[in-house]
């Protein structure tokens, strides 16, 4: 199970770091206006959230959903680590898309254990 759990941890590391590098060249190339940019950036993190939910609750028996809770909380972990090397501000706009990513990971183990053949 350790083995799996790591497997995930990687997965969403090495996706997140190719999400972060596309989303910089976007904004470094002025290819997209700020604020469309900021509405692909919450549909992409959330679309990736709830498709790492429904892939760590694949791998369960049962109880996707504390799988995942799991995973939405190693996204919300990574996301604080870098707004605090990037040194932003956590207000309640941030604690509000935290909670969404951890919902939308949660909602998509949910849809992953119910689909599981």
């Amino acid at each position: 199970m350790k083995n799996k759990t790591l497997k995930n941890i990687i997965w969403i590391y090495k996706y997140v770091l190719i999400y972060i590098l596309l989303i910089t060249i976007f904004s470094y190339a002025n290819i997209l206006n700020y604020k469309i940019l900021s509405v692909i950036n919450y549909i992409s993190v959330l679309t990736l959230s709830l498709i790492l939910g429904i892939k760590s609750s694949r791998q369960r028996e049962s109880k996707g959903f504390k799988a995942g809770i799991l995973t939405g909380i190693i996204l919300v972990i990574t996301f604080v680590v870098i707004s605090l090397i990037t040194k932003s501000n956590l207000n309640i706009k941030s604690i509000i898309y935290y909670g969404t990513l951890i919902l939308t990971s949660t909602i998509g183990s949910i849809i992953g254990i119910n689909t599981k053949k």
